[in-house]
């Protein structure tokens, strides 16, 4: 009987430590899921900024061949009207 007994308090003391170790598991889960939402957050907040300073860049290109287009055309109507 003894040993019975023995064989059930080790059994309980097994099954403390298997729920003790799954609930370390599900809280580290709970930390990595957090982290990875965080992480990519950040990643689509740096997406956005890259494309946002894309297009900035993009459009100062543009404003600037503008520039250069409409300062050789007046360039050239003011050679002609001379």
């Amino acid at each position: 009987m003894s040993a019975r007994s023995a064989m059930a308090g080790a059994l309980r003391a097994a099954i403390g430590v298997t729920e003790l170790a799954n609930e370390k598991v599900e809280e580290r889960m709970a930390d990595l899921t957090e982290a990875a939402i965080h992480r990519r957050t950040l990643e689509k907040l740096e997406e956005r900024h890259a494309a946002a300073r894309k297009h900035a860049e993009d459009k100062a290109d543009e404003r600037a061949v503008d520039d250069l287009t409409t300062a050789a055309y007046s360039r050239q109507r003011s050679g002609s009207l001379r």
